[in-house]
């Protein structure tokens, strides 16, 4: 896995434990389940907490929970109009893989999966917050790394947002876009990083997607770690 949306704990809770799942709920008169599976491979790290800890473990595993859905289906009538007709409800699954490193944050498929959230909570008694970056400081601290895409609002001007493609590191208007604005995108390349060049994206939302499938999980979950989780803003 090395791409995924970032929430982190403000409040840590215990060890994780999925013992307790399926959890249960009825909605529009289905009963509905939601479950959390964290027993697959657990790795420690050497990555020690913020507050100076020890090592932690990296859990990976999956999160499902069901939702009724409304079922529709579109026909063709003979004299050529289309028609919809409402044929009532059915139970759908969302699901989603998780990284868990412990007492810091949770990685998930991508930012539509609070669900998950909330279950992970369930198991570890702690609190999570999807987390938002503040690229501006990121793009500060690395202005060696190449930046080959960006998106900003909040611009004073007659263009108050938008996004670049291209080489902003080399193009002087179009990084003061970037510079005299809030970040809500950077396109990344050249980022040398455990003796790497990587390419990625970032957002301010909290996804990261790494462009190279030879990144693991492990160093997935590093890079988070040492690069990414120090310009979290709240």
């Amino acid at each position: 896995m090395n791409r995924g949306a970032l929430a982190h704990f403000v409040n840590p809770g215990s060890e994780i434990d999925d013992g307790d799942f399926p959890n249960f709920r009825t909605e529009q008169g289905h009963e509905l389940k939601s479950s959390l599976n964290m027993r697959g491979e657990i790795m420690q790290t050497d990555l020690g907490a913020f507050n100076g800890g020890g090592p932690l473990d990296l859990s990976r595993g999956r999160a499902a929970q069901e939702h009724v859905v409304d079922v529709e289906t579109t026909r063709i009538q003979d004299d050529g109009t289309i028609a919809v007709d409402d044929e009532g409800t059915e139970i759908a699954t969302q699901d989603t893989d998780i990284l868990h490193l412990e007492g810091e944050f949770i990685v998930t498929n991508d930012t539509e999966s609070d669900f998950a959230h909330n279950l992970i909570e369930d198991a570890t008694g702690g609190t999570l917050v999807n987390s938002e970056l503040d690229l501006g400081t990121f793009a500060e601290e690395y202005p060696q790394a190449d930046i080959w895409l960006g998106g900003f609002y909040d611009r004073d001007g007659p263009v108050e947002k938008g996004v670049h493609i291209g080489d902003l590191s080399g193009d002087t208007d179009a990084r003061e876009f970037i510079d005299e604005a809030a970040i809500n995108r950077l396109g990344v390349e050249n980022f040398g990083y455990n003796g790497r060049s990587l390419k990625f994206l970032i957002t301010e939302s909290g996804y990261v997607d790494i462009y190279d499938s030879s990144v693991d999980t492990l160093e997935f979950v590093r890079f988070l770690h040492e690069i990414v989780v120090p310009h979290i803003a709240n």
